[in-house]
């Protein structure tokens, strides 16, 4: 209910907060809790420390608890939780599951959902999860080889014009389904060092311009395998960041479609820099032997390549890791720094369980 009707309230430009009561850990007691008006159209509030949003990935309903107990006083309004529908053996209704609980526990989040390119609705990567639910603010497709494959329209390329090609035919596909919703569109795309992300943030911004003309849609970079491996494809995610920043400023002026006339609709600006987020995956209890940075990397290394996004002008990070990995992620010296500037009073569930 908050989400929905904080964005309607939006939409009107009636900016004031809209009080919801939601009930308290037990039921047996409730809190007022008002909620800020939506970040719609943007993904983070602005860029740099201050805007610093997280978005926290749901793998089931179940873990909608342990979030609420662990994470309750550290998370604000403009985070955004992401339901994996990759998730191995997840289906629709578990998917149904952790968005109705979410809407429960946190009722002025944003939640979103990491898709596949799959067509089998029963099954995990399915494209279209949770389209036609009203409390979903956007899908996020995941772009890699992987999710390719489930398409069986040939095999994947790591030629980024032919791959702009396949993602703007499969973003207007998934906005037919979304033509009569509130829904957005957003992609993951792997980070490939040969890649313009700024092209790729062009692409995604056109297609949602078909749904919303004020909308650019959301794009969030795999930047995780280069979060402290110096072995990585392409330099530390620091440096990377400020790439990946200069890459979509040199969008700025850049009429918005292919093809339209300059200023028919407005061009490119810096308004882009708000709808652009990275990874940090990481777990409590690192394996340094491990290949993957999900199982590799530690909550200390973790804080520590957030901050570094931070600084270098990024503000969304989605983390690939537990309720419990990032608590442990914000409870280091370097995650402490991360919020410092919040008051408590712009903690969303400060004082709840």
């Amino acid at each position: 209910m908050g989400r929905r009707l904080a964005r309607a309230i939006y939409g009107t430009g009636i900016l004031s907060a809209l009080a919801v009561v939601i009930t308290a850990c037990g039921g047996a007691s409730s809190t007022q809790l008002s909620c800020k008006p939506t970040l719609y159209p943007h993904l983070t509030p602005g860029t740099g420390p201050d805007a610093y949003t997280m978005g926290i990935r749901v793998n089931k309903g179940t873990e909608v608890d342990e979030l609420g107990r662990l994470l309750r006083d550290r998370i604000t309004q403009q985070d955004v939780f992401v339901i994996n529908a990759e998730y191995p053996g997840s289906k629709p209704a578990d998917w149904e599951s952790a968005l109705e609980r979410l809407d429960q526990r946190f009722p002025c989040n944003r939640v979103v959902t990491l898709t596949g390119l799959g067509r089998r609705a029963e099954s995990p990567s399915y494209e279209f999860a949770l389209v036609g639910h009203p409390q979903l603010d956007a899908v996020l497709v995941d772009w890699e080889p992987d999710s390719w494959a489930d398409t069986g329209r040939g095999g994947w390329t790591s030629a980024q014009d032919r791959n702009l090609a396949r993602i703007s035919s499969q973003l207007t596909e998934l906005s037919d389904r979304l033509r009569s919703t509130k829904t957005r569109m957003g992609l993951v795309p792997d980070y490939m060092p040969g890649w313009d992300y700024g092209k790729t943030a062009r692409v995604v911004a056109e297609a949602n311009y078909l749904l919303d003309p004020i909308h650019r849609g959301y794009q969030i970079i795999q930047t995780q395998p280069n979060c402290g491996t110096p072995s990585a494809a392409g330099p530390l995610i620091g440096p990377l960041t400020g790439q990946l920043i200069r890459q979509y400023r040199a969008m700025f002026g850049v009429p918005l479609r292919v093809g339209a006339p300059k200023d028919q609709p407005p061009d490119m600006d810096r308004d882009l820099l708000q709808h652009v987020g990275f990874e940090v995956a990481f777990d409590e209890s690192p394996n340094p032997k491990a290949s993957e940075a999900v199982e590799r990397i530690g909550p200390e290394r973790a804080a520590a390549c957030t901050q570094q996004v931070l600084r270098a002008g990024g503000a969304g990070v989605l983390y690939w890791a537990s309720p419990a990995s990032i608590r442990a992620m914000l409870d280091t010296p370097t995650g402490h720094t991360l919020r410092a500037h919040l008051a408590s009073a712009q903690r969303a569930y400060s004082g709840s369980s």
